[in-house]
């Protein structure tokens, strides 16, 4: 506005209006990100117990495909080590292709419910800074713009956000390039750093494998049954586990969710800063008006008093000289 803003109190009227509309949407998709956060939770948990029933039948079939180049005979802890690894690998590829195919689908289905109330309160804010520039001749939309390409929220842009609703489930590339406050779309099924692979070749588990070994001079047979063991064992920590695994991936799910609203609440405290900005401009402009008028009229009084007095002493003299 030229650094001058002058707003009628019809124009102020409306701006505060407009504050309320943008933050009556930003509670309005934190409650849509609550909603849709929880309802992705629940179901990740009810695919979850299904995946977990064949699990035991899945990771014994992969038993065939641990290998280590130590002996059973003479590196007992060694080969155990080595199928501990291969036992965390086997279950490590089926959380992660489980959290790829029903996770995923889970959570970007509901992302894309967000994405499309984003989109719409969005496109409202973005209306009405337009109303409000054209009723004031300010370009409020036009700083909205340059805002919007530059704020990232935890490293998520607000376009990963809208581009969302037009997901497809065959462009993989969106999901794997998705950053996820920081995340990336595969670790929310990580369950590395768990503590499953350091209890199964702890010493004391090593040593309570070890001791239900009667190891005989047939390698083939004590091989299988290291095997067999190591998976009996992981399989058990597995399983005590499990909940707390579960919850780390509701934990990421829910932090993708908030991660979404950040962003998109970013954005619309932007748009509602621009107003702020706007009214203490003009509450600055109204201040230092009524200042200046105040100057001004001590000057013209101090002018009137002037005039008075000169007035006085004309009178004076005129006295003066009537009388002479």
């Amino acid at each position: 506005l030229d650094g001058q803003v002058y707003l009628s109190e019809e124009a102020k009227q409306k701006i505060l209006e407009k504050i309320g509309e943008d933050s009556e949407g930003d509670v309005k998709i934190l409650s849509t990100t609550e909603k849709l956060k929880d309802k992705s939770i629940k179901k990740a948990a009810e695919v979850w117990d299904k995946w977990t029933e064949g699990l035991s039948d899945r990771l014994s079939e992969k038993i065939n495909e641990w290998d280590s180049e130590h002996s059973p005979l003479w590196d007992r802890e060694k080969v155990i080590k080595d199928y501990a690894e291969g036992f965390t690998s086997s279950l490590s590829t089926e959380l992660e292709n489980w959290g790829n195919t029903e996770v995923k689908k889970i959570v970007v289905n509901n992302l894309q419910i967000l994405s499309k109330e984003v989109g719409q309160n969005l496109e409202v804010v973005r209306m009405n800074l337009q109303e409000v520039d054209y009723q004031i001749n300010s370009n409020l939309n036009e700083q909205f713009n340059l805002a919007i390409v530059n704020i990232r929220a935890d490293d998520l842009d607000i376009n990963s956000v809208i581009k969302l609703e037009g997901y497809d489930d065959n462009a993989s590339g969106l999901w794997e390039g998705l950053q996820l406050g920081g995340l990336t779309a595969g670790a929310l099924f990580m369950f590395t750093g768990l503590g499953i692979l350091p209890i199964i070749i702890a010493g004391g588990a090593v040593a309570l494998i070890s001791s239900f070994f009667n190891i005989s001079g047939d390698e083939e047979k004590a091989d299988m049954k290291m095997k067999q063991q190591v998976y009996h064992v992981g399989f058990q920590k597995f399983q005590e586990s499990s909940e707390e695994i579960l919850d780390k991936v509701c934990d990421n799910i829910a932090e993708v969710f908030y991660t979404q609203f950040k962003s998109v609440s970013t954005v619309i405290e932007q748009a509602i800063l621009l107003y702020e900005n706007l009214l203490e401009q003009q509450d600055k402009a109204h201040k230092e008006t009524q200042s200046q008028l105040k100057v001004e009229k001590a000057f013209i009084s101090a002018k009137q008093q002037q005039l008075i007095q000169i007035q006085k002493q004309l009178e004076i003299i005129s006295t003066q000289i009537s009388g002479s």
